[in-house]
Formats: structure tokens, C-alpha cells, sequence
């Protein structure tokens, strides 16, 4: 798919799994807003394509999740309670994340 038949199959809510080839052709065309390194499943970033607002993170099987926010700020709160939550599975807690939510 291409980056804009990405951008249409996303609905709000929804994760959209997607390979690693369309996730490079996303990133060579939106704009970078956050990157952050989560030290568990990878990479965790925001991005701005055609004025949506795009989550972007690995799950536990190295597939790259994909799904919309409302806004820049939710997008942020976002991450920050993924970031929580994989510093707390660094810890040792034995949390899990569902990805697909």
C-alpha cells in the first residue's frame, strides 16, 4: 500500500498492521514529530501526514502498528502512557500490552 492507502484504511480506534517496506515509504514522506526509543519493542513515534496525526510503534513480534489520534496532544499522552507501561515491563512486572488497542 501506499502511503495515502494507508492513511485511508486507518479509522480512528483501529490499529492497522503494516510491513516494514510501508512503513519506510510513510516515514520518507511524513513529517517527524517524536521519535522515542522505548528499550523493549523498538522505536515509538508520532507523525503528521496530510494533516493526520499518526502512533507508530513495534509490537512484541516486531510488526509495525499503525493508528490515528485525534490531535498532537493525545498522540503525546499516548506515548507517554506507553512509555510508562514499558519502563514498568523493564522493571519486571510482567505487564503486557495489547497492541491491537
Amino acid at each position: 500500500m501506499t502511503p495515502l492507502e494507508i492513511l485511508d484504511g486507518l479509522v480512528r480506534g483501529q490499529v492497522l498492521m503494516i510491513t516494514e517496506q510501508e512503513l519506510d515509504n510513510l516515514l520518507e514522506e511524513a513529517k517527524l514529530i517524536r521519535q522515542k526509543d522505548t528499550f523493549v519493542s523498538g522505536l515509538i513515534r508520532v507523525l503528521e501526514y496530510h494533516g493526520s496525526i499518526l502512533i507508530q510503534e513495534y509490537t512484541d513480534r516486531s510488526e509495525v502498528a499503525l493508528r490515528k489520534a485525534e490531535s498532537i496532544e493525545a498522540a503525546e499522552k499516548f506515548v507517554e502512557d506507553r512509555l510508562k507501561v514499558y519502563e514498568k515491563m523493564w522493571d519486571g512486572c510482567g505487564c503486557k500490552i495489547d497492541y491491537r488497542k
